[in-house]
This record gives structure tokens, C-alpha cells and sequence, in this order.
């Protein structure tokens, strides 16, 4: 079984994604299809945080070739462990997991993952529940 950090990093592209509540708005988790994927799993991008550095690493990653900042809102710590404990039988029954996926130039690159089946309500409570895992924030 591959090892995983007790954390994973979202970036966020957008200020308006952080509430004056100081938790992170769904918004931040919009699952998305990805065409070269053979399952029938949607993605939300993270980083996994393997080391210290990778928040910082987190919030200087660069907008393709521009020196513009891919993650303008800033970035959103997720507890893996605090996932489980809140969605218990989404991560149990498999609809709800994560990956690693290392990209050129990230090699700390990876995915929470939400099978395509679950229906709309469900989603929404789900990326809810990932939103009360965020331990952590860092806003531009």
C-alpha cells in the first residue's frame, strides 16, 4: 500500500474562496472530469505534503510559463485523518479516496478523488465535509 502524509495542500485560486468565517468555501473543491482517466472517478488537484517546503512550493507555483501565481487565493491544508473521521462511509465504501500523481516540475502532485456515480446531493455534502477537514490555511 502506498504511504500518504497525515496532509494534502489545495491550492486556491480565488480570495473570494476563503469565508470571513475562516473556513474555505466549497467553491475550492469542485471535482472535475478528467478526459484521460479510465475510471469513473473525478478530480480535485492537491499536493501531498511530503515535506515542510511544500506549502511555500504550494504558493509559488506559477501560472504555466507567466510569473503570474497559479493560486492567487492562497492555499488550504487538508487533514487526511480528519477526512475519515468526518465521512467515514464515503472513504469506506471507496467513493471518496486520493491518489499520487507526480507531474513534470511537481513531483508531489496528486488528486482527491469522487466517484462519478455519487449523486448531486451527495457531492455536495461530501465537498462540505472536505471543507471542515481543512486544517490549515495560508491566504495571499
Amino acid at each position: 500500500m502506498m504511504e500518504y502524509p497525515d496532509n494534502c495542500i489545495r491550492g486556491v485560486r480565488s480570495k473570494e474562496f476563503f469565508l470571513d468565517s475562516g473556513l474555505v468555501a466549497t467553491s475550492a473543491f469542485q471535482f472535475e472530469k478528467n478526459s484521460k482517466r479510465q475510471d469513473d472517478f473525478l478530480e480535485v488537484s492537491v499536493n501531498w505534503e511530503d515535506a515542510p517546503s511544500v506549502m511555500d512550493f504550494t504558493l509559488n507555483q506559477r501560472k504555466g510559463d507567466s510569473e503570474e501565481f497559479e493560486f492567487k487565493g492562497g492555499i488550504a491544508v487538508l487533514s487526511i485523518r480528519r477526512l475519515s473521521d468526518i465521512l467515514p462511509s464515503e472513504v469506506d465504501a471507496g467513493r471518496l479516496t486520493y491518489e499520487r500523481s507526480p507531474m513534470e516540475g511537481n513531483p508531489y502532485h496528486g488528486n482527491m478523488l469522487l466517484k462519478g456515480s455519487v449523486d448531486t446531493q451527495t457531492k455536495k455534502l461530501i465537498i462540505a465535509g472536505i471543507c471542515l477537514a481543512v486544517v490549515d490555511t495560508r491566504r495571499r
